[in-house]
C-alpha cells in the first residue's frame, strides 16, 4: 500500500471484496488487516463489500464485529430486483447508517434476457440510488468476458450468465445498458424511452416479458400499429386458473407506498372473446404479491382502438408494481399500443 498512499488515482480500498462476516477466521483477519492499513495509509478511505445474498444483514453483522476498526463506508453489491432497488438500497441504508453507502457493483447478465431488459434494469437501479442519495453506482462489468477469460479454478467460470454482464460485447460493440450508465453517469438522467412503450425496438433491445406464456405469449408485429410502425399481438389465448396470460413490465420510477399512480394502454380486437384490460400488481420488498388494481375492459368482437387506463395508489407496503398487459380466454386477436406509465 505504501506507494499509492498518496496517490490521486486511488480513491479508496476495498480490503475484502464480497466479505462473509459468519467467518470468524476473516473476521479475525479483517481486524489486522484495517489497522494495519491505517498505520501506511492514513488517509486512505477503507470498505468491504458483501454480496447480495448477505445483503443488509450481512452489513448489519460487518459494522457490528468491526467496532474497534471501523471502516469509513460500506460497499453494497446489489443484484437483486430492480423494480424493488429502492427498498433494498434503503433497507442497507438502515443497516450501517449514518454511515455512507456506494454501490459497487450491480448489474444483470444479457444470456439469456434481452439487452432492453439489462438497460431497464440499471436505469432503474440508478434511479432509485439517486433518489436514495446514493452518489456512487459501478456497474459490473464494462467487457463481456471471452471464452476462456475467467480462470478455471473460478466457481464461475462453469457458469454461461457470467460472461455476459458488460455494457459491451466482446466485439467492443455497446448494449443497450452502456447508453443508459454514460446517461446517468454524465447528465444524472434515465429516462423511460428505455421501456420500449411504443414496441418500436427490436426485440432484443425490448423489456417487456410474457407471463404465463404456456396459455399465450404476444408478438411483436407490424400488422396493425396505431402509431409508428410496431404493436403487440395476442392471439388464442387461454389462462392458467385466475392468471391471464400478459407482457409486463416495470417502470423506471421507483415505487413507494401512498404515490398516486396512472397506467394506460390502447387495445384494438379482432373477433376477440374473453377479457382484456390492463392491470398494475403490487409487490412488498421481499417480492410478495399484495394486490392489484385493474382497467376498464376492451369489449368483445371487432372493436377500433379504445384506451384502457388505471388510477391506483400504491400500497403503504409496496415496493414494486408492474405494469401487465393482460389477455385471456380469447379465441381472436388483440393488438397493444402506446402504451404509459406514470
Amino acid at each position: 500500500m505504501a506507494p499509492y498512499a498518496d496517490d490521486p488515482r486511488v480513491i479508496a480500498v476495498e480490503v475484502k471484496n464480497e466479505f462473509q462476516p459468519s467467518d470468524a477466521a476473516a473476521v479475525t483477519w479483517v481486524r489486522q488487516v484495517i489497522p494495519a492499513i491505517r498505520g501506511t495509509a492514513p488517509a486512505m478511505p477503507l470498505t468491504l463489500s458483501v454480496d447480495g445474498g448477505t445483503g443488509a444483514a450481512g452489513m448489519t453483522s460487518i459494522r457490528s464485529q468491526l467496532a474497534t476498526t471501523p471502516l469509513d463506508y460500506y460497499d453494497f453489491h446489489f443484484y437483486g430486483a430492480s423494480e424493488r432497488s429502492l427498498a433494498e438500497i434503503r433497507r442497507a441504508q438502515n443497516a450501517v447508517a449514518p454511515d455512507l453507502v456506494v454501490i459497487g457493483e450491480t448489474g444483470v447478465s444479457t444470456h439469456s434476457g434481452t439487452e432492453g431488459e439489462q438497460g431497464a434494469y440499471l436505469a432503474r437501479v440508478f434511479r432509485a440510488a439517486g433518489e436514495a442519495g446514493v452518489g456512487s453506482v459501478a456497474p459490473w462489468t464494462l467487457n463481456d468476458f471471452s471464452p476462456g477469460a475467467i480462470p478455471p479454478n473460478s466457481a464461475v467460470s462453469t457458469m454461461p450468465a457470467q460472461y455476459k454482464f458488460g455494457l459491451f460485447h466482446t466485439d467492443t460493440s455497446p448494449k443497450i445498458g452502456a447508453s443508459v450508465v454514460d446517461d446517468a453517469w454524465t447528465t444524472g438522467t434515465t429516462s423511460n424511452s428505455i421501456l420500449n412503450l411504443g414496441f418500436e425496438a427490436a426485440a432484443i433491445d425490448s423489456p417487456w416479458r410474457n407471463y404465463q406464456p404456456a396459455a399465450g405469449t404476444a408478438v411483436i408485429t407490424t400488422e396493425s400499429p396505431r402509431t409508428g410502425a410496431r404493436s403487440a399481438r395476442f392471439t388464442g389465448t387461454t389462462r392458467n386458473g385466475s392468471n391471464l396470460p400478459s407482457l409486463l413490465t416495470s417502470p423506471v420510477t421507483p415505487v413507494q407506498g401512498g404515490q398516486a399512480w396512472h397506467a394506460e394502454a390502447y387495445a384494438r380486437g379482432v373477433a376477440a372473446t374473453g377479457i382484456t384490460e390492463i392491470a398494475l400488481s403490487w409487490f412488498d420488498i421481499n417480492g410478495t404479491w399484495i394486490g392489484q388494481n385493474t382497467s376498464n375492459r376492451l369489449p368483445t368482437g371487432n372493436t377500433g382502438w379504445t384506451r384502457l387506463s388505471v388510477d391506483a395508489t400504491a400500497p403503504a407496503g409496496a415496493a414494486s408494481v408492474q405494469l401487465h398487459l393482460k389477455c385471456g380466454d380469447n379465441t381472436g386477436t388483440v393488438y397493444y399500443d402506446d402504451v404509459a406509465i406514470s
